[in-house]
């Protein structure tokens, strides 16, 4: 598991010019659990107060933890290691749901829009301001003032890093090829990676689906992609959160695994004891 850092949370305090009651009050964190995290008293504190402290001091959460270090044996069947961005490395559910917050309306029924636009959006068919200008009209939102300001922010924002995972494939990465295989729409890609919630690793393959106008499960973007990796279909290993599109690399040849964005440690420890365990 990871825990927090007591001396990296001093030292981003300070170096944020922050006494502790100044952070306290930034994060929304009590005082007094405050300096216990400073002291070490609190190893591993609730995943909102990291992500609070982190928004506050403007760094992030990797930067106040202590993350394990994984031990990845060879496997002779792998040549290659494809990650699934949306649900592997970002949580981005909390965005919706930070989203349908600010503008007033029910989750489900801005989780239902969001799904009835996102294959248009990931195909780069449309940006993601048009994308957001269609959920207002839709949701019957005033185009106008405040509540524009609201519809239009950056869902990035509210988005999280899945922390396990950047340790993982940071670690894949010292003994393999990595690639990412993701639906996305247009400018998302460069925005996760300039605020970290996608690791700045040197991947060999990055295979947007807006780039190409086609999407996972579709055949074609794991022809694409297997082209890109410079790989046999067999030796390419894919883990996505879809099991939809885990079927679909399977059905293509791939060796795939599900992953659980809600228990990512298991899941890790699922695909090492499976593929990369001595």
């Amino acid at each position: 598991m990871s825990q927090l850092d007591p001396k990296a949370l001093k030292k981003e305090r300070k170096s944020a010019g922050f006494t502790q009651t100044e952070l306290a009050r930034r994060s929304g964190v009590a005082y007094s659990t405050l300096t216990k995290l400073e002291q070490g008293q609190i190893p591993s504190p609730s995943v909102t107060a990291v992500h609070n402290l982190a928004d506050a001091l403007h760094c992030t959460a990797a930067d106040l933890l202590t993350l394990p270090k994984l031990k990845i044996a060879l496997s002779d069947s792998i040549k290659f290691v494809y990650f699934d961005v949306g649900g592997v490395l970002v949580h981005w559910l909390p965005s919706v749901q930070a989203y349908a917050e600010r503008i007033n309306r029910p989750y489900d029924q801005v989780l239902k829009l969001f799904y009835e636009y996102l294959g248009p959006t990931c195909r780069g068919e449309m940006d993601f301001e048009e994308f957001q200008l269609l959920c207002m009209l839709k949701l019957k939102l005033d185009p106008s003032g405040a509540g524009r300001e609201a519809a239009l922010q950056s869902w990035v924002d509210d988005m999280r890093p899945i922390l396990p995972t950047h340790t993982f494939i940071a670690a894949m990465s010292r003994s393999y090829p990595i690639g990412l295989l993701t639906n996305i729409g247009k400018g998302a890609y460069s925005e996760y990676i300039e605020r970290k919630l996608v690791p700045s690793l040197k991947y060999k393959a990055v295979v947007q689906s807006c780039d190409l106008g086609v999407t996972k499960p579709d055949s074609a973007i794991y022809d694409i992609a297997t082209q890109a990796a410079r790989a046999q279909p067999g030796d390419i290993l894919f883990i996505d959160d879809s099991k939809v599109n885990v079927a679909a690399a399977q059905s293509f040849g791939w060796q795939a695994e599900w992953f659980d964005e809600y228990d990512p440690q298991a899941s890790i420890k699922r695909i090492v004891a499976r593929h990369f365990t001595a």
